[in-house]
């Protein structure tokens, strides 16, 4: 018959690991949830993104030089640059920001259309920071 205090100790110890573990889960890594919006309007002919939020899922800071949105495969548009003055997420923090109309997208002075990609559901669109 074991003694009572070997069946304490292990439940605290026991304990002791559940804790540990779930502050390693939340400091470790990074973790943002991001969501946009595409639009258009009578100023433009195109959609574009209208509003874009980032959400920090973590307990540390994360800094931000630039956010993109890929389309399919190699399409990137660049929705912000922030590398004059990066943006820093605090913990469970959340930027959000609404843009208004664009004139056009465009490469190297030449116009593109986008709006077939940016319609399509079927095209994987993804956040990039």
């Amino acid at each position: 018959m074991t003694p009572w205090y070997v069946y304490v100790s292990i439940s605290i110890s026991i304990l002791a690991i559940a804790v540990a573990s779930l502050t390693y889960r939340r400091k470790a890594g990074v973790r943002i949830y991001g969501n946009y919006v595409s639009a258009s309007s009578r100023d433009c002919n195109d959609k574009y993104i209208s509003s874009i939020t980032l959400e920090n899922l973590k307990d540390r800071a994360i800094t931000i030089f630039t956010i993109y949105l890929r389309i399919g495969y190699n399409y990137y548009i660049i929705i912000e640059n922030f590398e004059d003055s990066p943006l820093i997420l605090k913990p469970f923090e959340t930027y959000q920001k609404n843009y208004g109309p664009i004139q056009f997208y465009g490469i190297n002075s030449n116009r593109i259309n986008l709006d077939s990609l940016l319609e399509d559901a079927k095209i994987k669109k993804r956040i990039i920071l």
